[in-house]
């Protein structure tokens, strides 16, 4: 995402944690096959709609500066210590990111 390019990832660790539906393309964990044949799927989709694949393609790139350079960070760690502590939630915009930081948290 951060190079700009549409990412397509295995749903495993942290590339299947910082992908979002809307800027990448995530396959299901499995067996070579199944994961083969998932990143296939995934190509033939993006390749088949251009225009849906820029779109993408810029939304990832917007995601990486907005969430995953070390100033933002930062910035969400400190907001995440600082609601721990008692203040304000963090910025929807992280919680949107990792959603399993909003989950009970209403």
């Amino acid at each position: 995402m951060a190079r700009g390019v549409f990412p397509i990832v295995v749903n495993y660790g942290g590339p299947g944690e910082l992908a979002a539906p809307d800027s990448a393309s995530v396959v299901n964990l499995g067996n070579r096959t199944s994961i083969v044949a998932g990143c296939r799927e995934a190509l033939d989709a993006a390749m088949g709609d251009p225009g849906a694949l820029e779109s993408a393609r810029k939304r990832g790139l917007l995601r990486a500066k907005t969430l995953f350079t070390w100033q933002a960070k930062a910035a969400q760690i400190s907001s995440v210590y600082k609601w721990l502590m008692g203040g304000n939630k963090p910025h929807s915009n992280l919680l949107a990111a990792l959603p399993h930081l909003d989950s009970g948290a209403r």
